[in-house]
């Protein structure tokens, strides 16, 4: 191998140096061709992602909804697009409109639910309900008015039917009705010449009774004269006989014995013993007829038992000394509580006891009658005052006398209630049918009582009110219990 020289070397540098350049060259021009390139695929990557960004976010990838448009075919926006353009055709039907703008069929189903919430406010529909709830609503109310139009339907019909079967039947009852008429007028004619032929039989009857009647008439005259004499003859006798009965009743009031005397001049008994302040002991035992809860008025001995001019005045009632009533009888004693003493006053051995209903020898019988004030209210309620009324009956049978219901002359003592009120009503006043039937019935009332009054005034019955009587029998106390 020749050896080297400078002049080689030099060549050798210089083909060197050129094949650098030319490597470097086209080492550069690869990379500014290999940069270029790579520049304008970052950009068109970028450019694909930002229009990403618009159509979906990572958030949405995680969405199921996502994953199942990404495994339908094509695209997923071609595939959103193609299920909204189908649920627009759905709602609002096929039409270009929809095409181009499809979230307009969501308004006009909101508008259409609206509508309908307001047109159809029975079905309880409102904008934001689901569309197919609604149609189901809508549905069912479709079916309903259809099974109405038909059960209508029928109806009809059977109505129909029913009118034309009416109408058959009053034509067929007018067609009898008809010769019914006929009938009957064949048998008025008939019935009239009958009659016509009735009445002149009849005529002929007439005149006949007529002659008759007169003859028994005139008989009927002379009989009722005669009876008439004989009705005038009983009437003066009876008039007699009234007269006669009067009389007597008059002769038998004046001579008539109060059964009071022997209770004014000696009661019924006196104070055997008194052994303290609230018991005393009296003549009157197991043999006398008196009963446990038989109550006394007890008297001074020595001023006896006020006599008595006006029964029937509210004051002068004869108060004694004080009240007993009988608690256990005994052989010829009975021993007897003390049930209220006069302020001042004391009961003491020898003072005479009387109660008007008791007699040892004697039944009285007695009279009661009208409304009673046992309490002293003044205005006794009505049921409250008949049940007075029976329990001063019930007193009376209890301590030995007789209810009468009626005055006659067995009875020996009659005892009266309140003096029924008549109330004064204006002309105004009576003109309302409730004042005037108050003050009729009232009226009514007072007259029956004074009825009763005159009826024993008449034959010298004595005649007491309430208190007095309460006090005559030493139950004035209790009674106010």
């Amino acid at each position: 191998m020749p050896a080297v020289g400078p002049q080689g070397s030099r060549g050798g540098l210089i083909a060197a140096v050129v094949v650098f350049t030319i490597l470097f060259v086209t080492a550069t021009i690869f990379a500014i061709y290999f940069g270029v390139d790579d520049n304008k695929k970052t950009d068109a990557l970028q450019t694909q992602m930002d229009r990403t960004k618009l159509i979906y976010s990572a958030t949405d990838t995680t969405l199921p909804r996502f994953s199942e448009l990404s495994h339908k075919p094509g695209t997923i926006l071609s595939s959103a697009f193609h299920d909204s353009q189908a649920l627009a055709d759905t709602i609002a039907g096929k039409n270009d409109l929809f095409k181009k703008t499809p979230e307009l069929a969501s308004q006009q189903a909101s508008d259409a639910l609206t509508q309908a919430a307001t047109q159809l406010p029975n079905l309880n529909i409102s904008p934001d309900m689901p569309l197919i709830s609604v149609i189901n609503k809508l549905v069912s109310y479709t079916k309903e008015q259809q099974y109405q139009n038909t059960e209508l339907r029928k109806e009809q019909t059977q109505a129909a039917g029913d009118a034309a079967q009416q109408i058959a039947s009053e034509q067929e009852i007018a067609q009898k009705a008809e010769a019914d008429a006929d009938t009957n007028a064949k048998a008025k004619a008939d019935a009239l010449a009958q009659v016509q032929a009735a009445e002149v039989h009849y005529q002929a009857l007439a005149q006949q009774m007529s002659a008759s009647i007169d003859r028994d008439h005139q008989q009927m005259n002379a009989q009722l004269q005669k009876v008439q004499t004989s009705m005038e003859e009983k009437d003066r006798e009876l008039v007699q006989s009234q007269r006669t009965a009067q009389e007597l009743s008059d002769k038998l009031a004046r001579k008539r014995v109060s059964p009071l005397d022997p209770l004014l001049s000696a009661g019924d008994g006196y104070i055997e013993s008194v052994p303290s302040d609230d018991i005393v002991y009296i003549n009157l035992g197991s043999g006398d007829h008196v009963v446990p809860g038989m109550t006394f008025e007890v008297y001074n001995r020595r001023e006896g038992i006020p006599k008595q001019d006006d029964l029937l005045a509210e004051d002068d009632m004869p108060v004694g000394i004080g009240s007993i009533q009988v608690e256990q009888i005994l052989s010829g004693v009975s021993e007897c509580r003390v049930v209220k003493t006069e302020i001042g006053q004391h009961i003491s051995v020898g003072d005479l006891i009387a109660n008007l209903v008791y007699d040892r020898n004697t039944k009285y019988n007695f009279v009661v009658y009208g409304d009673f004030d046992l309490a002293q209210t003044g205005k006794p309620k009505p049921a409250d005052a008949a049940a007075d009324n029976q329990k001063i009956k019930a007193l009376i049978s209890e301590w030995g006398g007789h209810i009468q219901n009626q005055i006659n002359v067995d009875t020996d003592f009659v005892v009266m209630g309140l003096v029924p009120k008549v109330d004064t009503f204006s002309e105004d006043e009576l003109q309302d049918p409730l004042n005037k039937q108050i003050l009729d019935d009232e009226q009514q009332a007072f007259d029956k009582y004074q009825a009763v009054l005159e009826q024993a005034e008449k034959l010298n019955i004595p005649i007491m009110n309430q208190n007095r009587f309460l006090y005559f029998c030493g139950y004035y106390n209790n009674a106010q219990q």
